[in-house]
């Protein structure tokens, strides 16, 4: 196993029930390139996907008024 190599930061954005949030972190990838390798470590942490763009709380609020009508 070897350690990751920086790619920087790197910028993302969401939304929430609270507008737009935008913010920067960092990304690490293999240092021999290999496929698939990209790693954000705070994603993780916060549970969210690769292309995720809208946060659950939407999809919640989304899902109850589908149910309500």
């Amino acid at each position: 196993m070897s350690r990751l190599e920086s790619k920087g930061f790197v910028r993302r954005q969401r939304l929430t029930l609270v507008g737009w949030v935008e913010w920067r972190r960092r990304v690490g990838r293999c240092p021999n390139r290999c496929a698939g390798s990209h790693y954000t470590p705070f994603d993780t942490l916060l549970g969210l996907t690769a292309d995720q763009k809208t946060s659950m709380a939407w999809v919640r609020l989304g899902c109850l008024l589908a149910v309500l009508l």
